[in-house]
């Protein structure tokens, strides 16, 4: 009887009933709670997919009612990455041909990335995401840095702010604890209901998803 039932449950566990059964599970918690569609997005500055990721999410908010809780995060989690130049060095290749396919801006020459710039970059986004308008205010940084402009960087950013990033250790690190809590170690990342979803390449299972709640 046992073994009868076996390949049964294998297939209710990796089938989409189960997916659906969770989602339910989800949606009816969030409902019971009167909250709002709320999506985390976790951003990282020298992040090729979370600098494309950006550049959409306000039109999926335009057809979706969706609010956004942002987490900016830094620093990559050394066991997932044994090859971390290689990895960049894929994700610079990939972010281009993306850019390209979705008609998004990208640049031709890699940004000037440094530890102590990236991190004191990291406080004002940080900053930030304690105030009104993240997604506005970081897409424009994110831009000013991978397109280079330094100009308007130093208009955006707060130096009090980025002279002392040590300030906001605490913070990044909580938002980096969250994401690791959460069951993930990637950046460009959206958590909605107990599912994640990379990129704007992911984005299409998000918004069938959505779809299908009617929304």
């Amino acid at each position: 009887m046992a073994k009868a039932l076996r390949p049964q449950l294998i297939r209710f566990l990796s089938g989409s009933r189960l997916q659906n059964l969770k989602r339910r599970i989800a949606e009816t918690r969030r409902a019971r709670c009167k909250q709002p569609h709320r999506v985390t997005v976790y951003l990282r500055l020298n992040d090729p997919y979370s600098y494309l990721l950006l550049q959409v999410l306000d039109e999926l908010a335009d057809r979706y009612p969706l609010q956004y809780d942002f987490r900016t995060v830094l620093n990559l989690q050394q066991d997932m990455y044994p090859a971390p130049s290689l990895w960049e060095k894929n994700a610079r290749v990939d972010g281009a041909y993306l850019a390209d396919l979705y008609q998004l801006r990208f640049p031709q020459s890699l940004p000037h990335s440094t530890c102590v710039r990236d991190t004191s970059l990291t406080a004002q986004l940080l900053h930030w995401e304690l105030q009104p308008g993240y997604l506005d205010k970081a897409r424009q940084l994110f831009d000013a840095y991978w397109q280079g402009d330094n100009t308007s960087l130093a208009q955006l950013v707060d130096p009090v702010i980025t002279d002392h990033a040590q300030c906001y250790r605490h913070h990044l690190r909580a938002n980096e604890s969250l994401l690791e809590k959460n069951g993930h170690y990637l950046s460009a990342m959206l958590h909605y209901g107990g599912e994640w979803y990379w990129g704007i390449d992911r984005l299409e299972h998000l918004e069938r998803r959505l779809n299908s709640m009617g929304l």
